[in-house]
């Protein structure tokens, strides 16, 4: 899939593979396991995200990134050390 395409009916494997991508270019440690999961924007409603989370099990050395499904772009990119 091409970054910035429609991903709306993306598998969660897609989602991951954007995920690393974006921990690649920014430099920060990716590790297994990975959660991926659709989330809505707002705690109750509202469009729904890609949220993908590295070290998954672990507390400390996490990458976050969300994802919008509709056009396969990153909303918001967070490394958590610690």
């Amino acid at each position: 899939m091409v970054p910035g395409s429609m991903i709306a009916h993306a598998s969660a494997e897609e989602a991951i593979a954007i995920a690393r991508r974006t921990a690649h270019e920014e430099g920060w440690a990716w590790m297994e396991p990975v959660e991926a999961g659709l989330q809505p924007r707002f705690v109750f409603f509202g469009s729904l995200r890609w949220e993908v989370t590295s070290n998954a099990s672990k507390r400390g050395m996490n990458v976050r990134v969300r994802i919008d499904p509709a056009t396969g772009c990153v909303v918001a990119k967070h490394f958590l050390p610690r």
